[in-house]
């Protein structure tokens, strides 16, 4: 698995796209705690997760000669890949937060991936868009950080590596 340093995580600040301010609060990191109870002969399970977002609002890479840095929709990422904002990912991607807090509850479906080590995990919301079922797809990557020092409460990296909409036939 691909570890990701913590010090190459984008931060999201606003950033002012054809007149309109967007906001990228939602994209901050965030800490959730992750109980189990114990039960039958097992212990307790308890660890905190830390979510870590990547780049959900933009376009698959572009072109240099597309790229303009002087235009804010424009950006690199972290992997200096040039990338354009996109308004359909990026509406969809407000729900993220409360959609992965909800994978503690079973709301939402998980799934091991087929090509270990481009996606290894992934999470689907499925909801209906009228003639065709939609499905809002979050692949991730979750590890122990290296070098995390031993706690109480063990935490882990869930890292939010893209997320898209995939529309499907009924």
């Amino acid at each position: 698995m691909h570890w990701r340093n913590q010090n190459e995580w984008a931060l999201w600040h606003d950033r002012e796209i054809n007149g309109m301010v967007y906001s990228f609060n939602h994209l901050r990191s965030f800490d959730m705690p992750v109980v189990k109870k114990a039960k039958g002969g097992l212990a307790e399970f308890k660890v905190m997760v830390r979510v870590v977002f990547d780049c959900h609002v933009v376009t698959e890479k572009i072109s240099l000669d597309e790229y303009d840095e002087q235009n804010l929709q424009y950006w690199k990422d972290t992997g200096g890949h040039c990338r354009k904002f996109n308004l359909s990912r990026y509406t969809c991607s407000l729900r993220l937060p409360t959609l992965i807090s909800e994978l503690t509850t079973g709301k939402v479906k998980c799934y091991v991936g087929k090509h270990i080590g481009k996606y290894n995990n992934y999470m689907v919301w499925e909801s209906s868009g009228g003639q065709r079922r939609v499905h809002y797809q979050a692949y991730f990557d979750i590890y122990k950080p290296i070098n995390s020092q031993p706690k109480e409460t063990p935490l882990l990296i869930l890292y939010v590596q893209s997320a898209y909409l995939l529309s499907c036939a009924i």
